[in-house]
């Protein structure tokens, strides 16, 4: 979300000639996209891990019989 709130500052402040604001708000939306990225997949892989200790767990727990 807030790259989105940087991205839409852009067209504002461009048309508005200001160029250096256009550019700093268009490198913080690119910047906190980048972060938002890299954050989802760290947490999309410890999901993952997760979910598959858990299950290998409930397997070796079902073989004990």
């Amino acid at each position: 979300m807030v790259s989105i709130v940087f991205a839409s500052q852009v067209d504002g402040k461009w048309n508005s000639g200001d160029y250096a604001g256009a550019q700093e708000a268009a490198d913080k939306a690119k910047r906190w996209a980048i972060i938002s990225a890299v954050v989802g997949i760290v947490a999309l892989i410890l999901y993952l891990v997760i979910v598959f200790l858990i299950i290998g767990a409930s397997d070796n727990n079902n073989n004990d019989f």
